[in-house]
C-alpha cells in the first residue's frame, strides 16, 4: 500500500531520487529557519494585510510601506529565503510547500512568544507562506513554464491508515527521546497550560480532520462516475454504499488506535511545552496586557526544537486522513514524502532530546539513560546488519584479496568491471562513439536493464517501463515502446524490423547476454543487414544506416 523509507535505508539504497538528493537543501531550509527563530523580528515588521485594511476602512490613512509583505520584500533574509526554497521546488517539489510551511510556522512560534495566542496567528502564517512561495516560483518561473506535475489534488483516505505497530516501528527510536524529554518538561513546570487541555486541544485537531475527511468523502460519493472510481482506486471498495464505508473506517481506527493515540497525545505534549517555554500561563493568556505589543522574550532553542516537532506532528498526522492524488490512486508516495521528511526533522529533535536528557543526574536522567541505550542499540541493529548485507560482495572480495580498501570505491559502475568486463568495456566504446539513439533489452526496475544507457549517457528508445510512467505521470508518452522493443529482436521480418529503427531513429542496437535471454535470439541475428560497430567475446553492437533512421523525416515508416 504504501513506500516509506527513512534516510539510513536511503543511502543503502543507494539510489539517486530527488528526496536523496535535496537533502542537504532541506537541512539549509532548516538551518535558515534556525536563524530567522534567532533574529528574532526578521519577517515580523510591519502590518498584516488585515490589519492595513481595517486602518483603511477606519480612515486612518495607513501607507502600503506599512504592510509586512512590503518591508519584508526590502529585507535580504526574504529573498535568501525565497531562493532557496524555490531551488527545493525543482529538487523535489514536494519539500517546497513542507519548508515553507517550517519557515512560518518559526515566525509565528516568535509571533506567540511577544503576545500569546490570537486569530492574527493563522493570517500571518498564510501571510508569510504565500509571500514565500510567490517569490519562490518567480526565482525559478523558466522551470515552472513547462513544469507539468502528475499530482491532482487531496483525497480523503477512509479505509487506509497506519496501524500503531508500524508507526512506532518507524518511528520509535524518535518518539522515545522526544516524548520523555516532553514529560520532564511538563512536570518540572509550573508555567503551562495543563497536559489534559493540551490532549484536548490536540483531540479536537484530530477529530476535525477525521470528520473533514469523512465529510469531504461523501460529498466525492455524490459525483456521478467520479465517486465510484474514487471509492474503487483509493479505498478498495467499490460498489459500496459511503456510509458503509465510513462505518468500516471508523470501527477499524477504533479497534486500532495505535498511530492516532500517539499523535494526540504528543501533540499535548508538545502545546504543553510550547506555553511553558513561551512563558504563556493558559489562565493570561487572554488577558489584555498579553495583547499589547511587547518586546520579544529571548530566543530558547527549546522553542524551535519545538517547532520541529510540530512540523513532525503535521507531517504524521495529514495522512492518517487525506492523501495526494497521482497515477498510484493511494497513499503510496504521500506517506513515502511526508514520512521522509518526518525523519529529518524529528531525528534532529530526538538528537536534542537525548543530549538534554543525558546531561541530566536526578532520578529521571538515571532512568531514561538506560532506555536510551537499549532503544538506539535495536534501532543500529538494521544499519549494521543492513551494511553487512549490502556490501557482503565487496567483503567477500576484500577478504579474498587481503586488502578492504582495494574493494571500496564510490565508482557505481564497478560491479560491472568485476561481474561483466565484456559489457564494460562495450559500455566505454559507446561513450566515445558518435551520439545516437541505442535499444537495448527491456526489464523491470532495481535491476541491470538499461544499464548501456545509464553508463554511456547515450540515448535509449525506453528505460525501466515502470519509472518511465512514474516520471512522465502515465503510459501515454511511453506508448508501445516496450512491445516494439520485442517485436524488433524476436521478428524475423526485416522490413517490420526496419520500421521500427525508423519509427525511433534507432543509431546502435545492442546483443548482449541479456538480450539474447530475454528475447531468446543469436548473437548474430542482425549481421545479414547491418554492420558491426563494436564486438567483443560476449557483446555485439549493430550501427544502423542513416538512411534507414533518417527514413521517418522523410515520411517513409
Amino acid at each position: 500500500e504504501i513506500i516509506d523509507e527513512f534516510p539510513n535505508f536511503t543511502y543503502f539504497l543507494a539510489d539517486l531520487h530527488p528526496h536523496v538528493l535535496a537533502m542537504p537543501f532541506v537541512l539549509l531550509l532548516i538551518g535558515a529557519a534556525l536563524n530567522i527563530y534567532w533574529s528574532r523580528n526578521v519577517l515580523m515588521n510591519g502590518d498584516g494585510i488585515i490589519s492595513w485594511v481595517s486602518r483603511l476602512f477606519k480612515n486612518e490613512d495607513p501607507d502600503v510601506g506599512d504592510l509586512r509583505i512590503v518591508k519584508n520584500m526590502a529585507r535580504v533574509e526574504f529573498w535568501v529565503l525565497a531562493l532557496v526554497l524555490g531551488g527545493l521546488s525543482f529538487l523535489n517539489t514536494w519539500d517546497f510547500p513542507i519548508y515553507t510551511g517550517l519557515i512560518c510556522l518559526v515566525v509565528c512560534l516568535i509571533a506567540y512568544e511577544k503576545s500569546g495566542w490570537s486569530w492574527d496567528l493563522p493570517g500571518l502564517f498564510l501571510e508569510t507562506g504565500v509571500g514565500l512561495g510567490i517569490a519562490g516560483i518567480l526565482f525559478y518561473i523558466p522551470f515552472f513554464l513547462g513544469f507539468a506535475s502528475q499530482a491532482g489534488g487531496f483525497l480523503p483516505s477512509l479505509i487506509l491508515f497506519t496501524r500503531g505497530t508500524f508507526f512506532w516501528m518507524m518511528f520509535g527510536p524518535l518518539l522515545i527521546p522526544m516524548i520523555v524529554w516532553l514529560v520532564m518538561a511538563w512536570m518540572y513546570s509550573s508555567k503551562s497550560i495543563s497536559f489534559r487541555r493540551g490532549v484536548v486541544i490536540s483531540l479536537v485537531i484530530s477529530v476535525s480532520l477525521w470528520v473533514l475527511s469523512y465529510l469531504f468523502a461523501f460529498l466525492i460519493s455524490l459525483v456521478p462516475v467520479y465517486g465510484e472510481m474514487y471509492m474503487s482506486a483509493s479505498q478498495g471498495a467499490g460498489g459500496i454504499d459511503i456510509f458503509m464505508v465510513i462505518f468500516t473506517s471508523l470501527s477499524r481506527r477504533l479497534t486500532m488506535p495505535g498511530t492516532w493515540i500517539t499523535l494526540v497525545i504528543l501533540f499535548g505534549l508538545v502545546l504543553v511545552a510550547v506555553s511553558r517555554s513561551a512563558g504563556v500561563n493558559s489562565k493570561h493568556a487572554a488577558d489584555d496586557d498579553l495583547k499589547t505589543e511587547k518586546e520579544v522574550p529571548t530566543p530558547s532553542a527549546d522553542i524551535f526544537v519545538l517547532a520541529l516537532m510540530l512540523m513532525g506532528l503535521g507531517l504524521t498526522l495529514m495522512p492518517e486522513f487525506f492523501f495526494l492524488r497521482d497515477q498510484f490512486g493511494g497513499r503510496m508516495n504521500t506517506i513515502f514524502k511526508f514520512y521522509f521528511q518526518a525523519w529529518i526533522v524529528w531525528g534532529i529533535a530526538a538528537a536534542f532530546c537525548t543530549v538534554v536528557l543525558w546531561s541530566r543526574w536526578d532520578l529521571a536522567g538515571k532512568i531514561f539513560k538506560p532506555i536510551s541505550v537499549l532503544v538506539l542499540g535495536a534501532a543500529l541493529v538494521y544499519p549494521m546488519t543492513g551494511f553487512y548485507q549490502r556490501a557482503a560482495d565487496v567483503i567477500q572480495t576484500a577478504t579474498a584479496r587481503n586488502n578492504i580498501f582495494d574493494a571500496l570505491t564510490l565508482d557505481g559502475a564497478a560491479y560491472i568491471k568485476n561481474w561483466a568486463p565484456d559489457e564494460m568495456e562495450a559500455i566505454k566504446w559507446l561513450r566515445q562513439a558518435p551520439r545516437g539513439i541505442i535499444v537495448e533489452a527491456v526489464g523491470g526496475s532495481y535491476t541491470d536493464y538499461a544499464r548501456y544507457s545509464t553508463f554511456s549517457g547515450q540515448i535509449t528508445v525506453l528505460g525501466w517501463p515502470g519509472h518511465e510512467s512514474q516520471w512522465r505521470g502515465g503510459e501515454k508518452e511511453k506508448g508501445n515502446r516496450e512491445s516494439d522493443i520485442a517485436l524488433l529482436y524476436r521478428t524475423n521480418n526485416w522490413s517490420e524490423a526496419q520500421a521500427i529503427l525508423s519509427r525511433y531513429q534507432v543509431r546502435y542496437i545492442i546483443v548482449s547476454q541479456r538480450e539474447i535471454t530475454t528475447y531468446k535470439i543469436t548473437p548474430d541475428k542482425f549481421q545479414p543487414y547491418l554492420s558491426v560497430a563494436y564486438r567483443n567475446n560476449s557483446v555485439t553492437i549493430y550501427e544502423v544506416p542513416v538512411q534507414i533512421t533518417s527514413s521517418t523525416l522523410n515520411g517513409n515508416n
